[in-house]
């Protein structure tokens, strides 16, 4: 009979509790500070690829548009201003690639990556994710017939 009346005593609840669910609360907010991390690092990422994708139209090269009257991006001013433009939004960002598709001479498509470092996850050998964003941008031609 004084047996069932020990497990019946709540005393130490309290404790044993906290102690049984703090590392899960902890747990929990670890993962969910490095995910929105994540998620903030790459809405920064895609903001910088769209930019730098608009500042790469305006590499036009003139002196196609002045002798034939076509818009023409120029390849390296293209890739020097997306650069310039990427280390100043993202400075931890690299350019993967630029393509200036020869049948759309008036398009910049752009491919970019990221590392983000973790906090939590550190804890799991876990001391990056890497990110991946590409953006286009179309500049417009008057001389193209319009669909």
């Amino acid at each position: 009979m004084k047996l069932l009346a020990k497990f019946r005593e709540e005393d130490g609840f309290s404790a044993t509790f906290f102690a049984i669910t703090m590392p899960v609360i902890l747990a929990i907010m670890g993962i969910a500070i490095d995910g929105s991390y994540v998620v903030y690092n790459r809405i920064k990422l895609d903001m910088a690829a769209d930019a730098a994708a608009r500042a790469a139209i305006h590499s036009l090269d003139l002196s196609v548009w002045y002798g034939e009257r076509k818009i023409v991006l120029n390849t390296s001013k293209a890739y020097q201003m997306v650069d310039q433009l990427m280390r100043d939004n993202m400075p931890t960002a690299r350019l993967i690639s630029l393509e200036i598709p020869s049948d759309s001479p008036n398009t910049c498509v752009i491919e970019v990556e990221a590392q983000v470092p973790l906090f939590f996850l550190r804890l799991f050998n876990e001391t990056s994710y890497k990110i991946h964003a590409s953006a286009s941008s179309i500049g417009y031609d008057p001389n193209q017939t319009q669909r």
